[in-house]
């Protein structure tokens, strides 16, 4: 919410049933693995009360190189890629590719730092990670990158 990676702090709301079925597991994973630490419980006041327009300027950049990555993909004959249902990644799929390892070294070559998506679970066809938290011109950049190195392959 705040970009803040070191600074972990998470929720959850259950109803009756869902409480009776998982709040005992819930809590034992929260005290176990998911504490917040004194630093964040200090910060969060401040961040909520402050924070706000950093996360509305924050979505409104994530939400305009979604845009402007799915545009150009759209445009792309061997890149497709579908809105995401939520967050700031997006998992294009490169048509043609046989290995994710080999196409990310090679985009390292053009200044392109990307994962490969079978970091994330993507087993079926090659895909690549690309993080729209990116500043706009640099992520513009980095899209048009990717796509004439993948359109020259």
């Amino acid at each position: 919410m705040f970009a803040l990676p070191d600074l972990k702090l998470g929720w959850a709301a259950l109803n009756q049933p869902a409480y009776h079925g998982w709040g005992e597991r819930l809590e034992l994973l929260n005290d176990t693995f998911l504490g917040a630490n004194a630093l964040t419980q200090h910060m969060l006041p401040a961040l909520f009360a402050e924070g706000q327009p950093f996360v509305a300027a924050m979505a409104g950049r994530v939400r305009r190189n979604l845009h402007c990555a799915l545009d150009r993909f759209s445009r792309s004959e061997r890149i497709k890629a579908l809105p995401p249902d939520g967050g700031y990644y997006l998992f294009p799929l490169i048509d043609g590719e046989l290995d994710e390892e080999e196409l990310v070294l090679g985009l390292l070559g053009v200044g392109l730092s990307l994962h490969p998506g079978y970091f994330y679970g993507n087993a079926e066809g090659t895909h690549l990670m690309l993080s729209a938290l990116t500043e706009p011109s640099r992520f513009q950049e980095g899209v048009e990158r990717l796509v004439a190195f993948v359109d020259r392959r």
